[in-house]
């Protein structure tokens, strides 16, 4: 069962005002309906009878509507300005995911130098450094960029926006995730020097790669929304 302001809520979202100011109003809309059902049972009122005076008194979901739509305040970054789209869903993720890689070389690197006994001493690494390095890189290659894309979903879900600007950062995720290669090989001898790798290719395994990321990444969105915002559109 729908609760009174779930449309309205709806509603809000789709005319591009941020979640968390939409379920700001909504709550403080749901404590004065209460009030006003306490009055009207006061007065003598039955509760269904109470109930619908109560609504009444509270305004017309346009007039609650407008109370919101008509603040740009409330709006979200993306539905307020045009180009915020571009920039959350299309250049914010590869720049996120090469924050990433950087900072796990960086880490690798200073790991690697702290257990040199002198600067060109094979290092004293634990057994279970090799290990662990190539679980990061591999993490960060396959796992990271489809979490990414699901943040991304969320968000562009959560905000009711539409669906041009996340396809074509969940496309690009994809991409970038596949083509991106990290990879490391340890120092093992005395004088020797490890090595850290990254390139960007797409060939052979890396299509296969893109094919599943576009899977993993694009189909979630695509379900959720159909769910979600396809469900609310049929619910009103």
């Amino acid at each position: 069962m729908l609760k009174p302001f779930d449309r309205l809520g709806e509603r809000l979202l789709t005319a591009g005002i941020a979640p968390r100011h939409v379920r700001r109003y909504l709550t403080e809309l749901n404590e004065h309906l209460d009030d006003l059902r306490t009055e009207e049972k006061g007065a003598g009122h039955d509760p269904e009878i109470a109930n619908a005076r109560a609504l009444a008194r509270l305004g017309t979901a346009d007039d609650l509507a407008a109370a919101m739509a008509g603040r740009p305040e409330f709006r979200s970054w993306a539905a307020r300005e045009p180009w915020a789209a571009l920039v959350i869903f299309v250049i914010v993720p590869p720049l996120t995911l090469t924050l990433f890689f950087a900072m796990t070389v960086i880490s690798v690197v200073l790991f690697v130098q702290s257990h040199r006994a002198s600067p060109f001493a094979q290092p004293d690494l634990p057994g279970w450094f090799g290990l662990l390095s190539a679980t990061m890189f591999r993490f960060e290659s396959l796992v990271l960029p489809v979490l990414l894309g699901w943040g991304i979903a969320i968000v562009a879900i959560r905000q009711r926006l539409p669906s041009f600007w996340p396809i074509i950062g969940l496309a690009v995720i994809a991409v970038f995730g596949a083509a991106s290669q990290l990879s490391i090989t340890l120092p093992t001898a005395p004088a020797a020097h490890g090595e850290i790798s990254f390139g960007m290719y797409l060939h052979g395994a890396e299509i296969y790669r893109l094919f599943l990321n576009l899977i993993l990444i694009t189909a979630p969105y695509l379900v959720w929304r159909h769910f979600i915002i396809g469900g609310q559109s049929r619910q009103s």
